[in-house]
């Protein structure tokens, strides 16, 4: 869902916030309307969900996403298409088509080599043809310029950026202090027993996910923000070793420390 958060980022900052511009008004229009046909689909669906709200609110202000919030934003997308086929299909049609490239789901990333190569099924051994190739279809440019967004913005991360959420560090099983049962979180987000109202484990039903922050505060504390439906709520995780932390919640009390097993 990465190249789906991609295009509402681009299209809620508007034309005077974009970093990235192939040609000024063809590419900017085409990018419009994706981006418009995304978010009819998205907003009936999850126009209320907090993850889409912040996306789309710090895009508008900043003309960027952090990506604590393309984290959260993915996986609300990721757990509604699953749950729902219906829109599942729908946002796949939103997708520019590029021929036989891959699924609109399907992250696309760019190869420099004696050839570039986009991923996603569309390849091209000179940058003569690639030109040829945006002018024939602008939507082509678009796909270009956010998986090259992507990929300047990884680069950026990793050369002294924020650096990229790494949920590995919370997969697992874990036993909670406070009796309430295991604890687990799995490499595609969902977790479980991990929502929590008045100090209590609170379940409504239906598939909770977990989104760990990319970097500790100036307290040394990591965010973890849970979803299950229309619940939300944020807690603050202390890692005193990768099998040992302390869970708080939004106002500072201890809820409950866990243990890896």
């Amino acid at each position: 869902m990465d190249l789906v958060v991609g295009f509402l980022v681009a299209w809620a900052a508007g034309k005077a916030r974009r970093v990235l511009k192939i040609v000024d008004g063809l590419t900017d229009n085409a990018l419009d309307a994706v981006g418009e046909r995304i978010w009819n689909v998205v907003e009936p669906k999850l126009g209320l969900d907090p993850a889409i709200q912040r996306l789309t609110a710090e895009a508008r202000a900043t003309g960027e996403a952090t990506s604590e919030v393309r984290v959260a934003a993915a996986q609300s997308l990721a757990t509604a298409a699953a749950a729902d086929l219906q829109f599942r299909a729908a946002l796949q049609a939103a997708m520019p088509s590029l021929g036989h490239s891959a699924p609109a789901s399907r992250n696309i990333g760019v190869s420099m080599g004696n050839a570039n190569t986009i991923h996603g099924g569309v390849k091209v051994d000179q940058s003569q043809k690639i030109v040829n190739k945006i002018r024939q279809n602008p939507v082509y440019a678009v796909v270009a310029v956010v998986a090259l967004v992507l990929v300047a913005w990884g680069l950026w991360s990793t050369l002294g950026g924020h650096p990229k959420s790494d949920a590995s560090t919370v997969v697992g099983n874990w036993t909670a202090s406070d009796g309430t049962g295991a604890k687990s979180f799995s490499s595609d987000g969902q977790c479980d027993g991990v929502f929590y109202n008045q100090g209590k484990p609170l379940d409504i039903g239906g598939p909770m996910t977990c989104a760990l922050s990319a970097k500790p505060d100036s307290n040394g504390l990591y965010t973890l923000r849970v979803t299950q439906s229309m619940n939300s709520a944020t807690y603050k995780l202390r890692f005193d070793s990768t099998d040992h932390v302390a869970v708080f919640d939004s106002s500072g009390r201890k809820l409950y420390e866990l243990d890896r097993f």
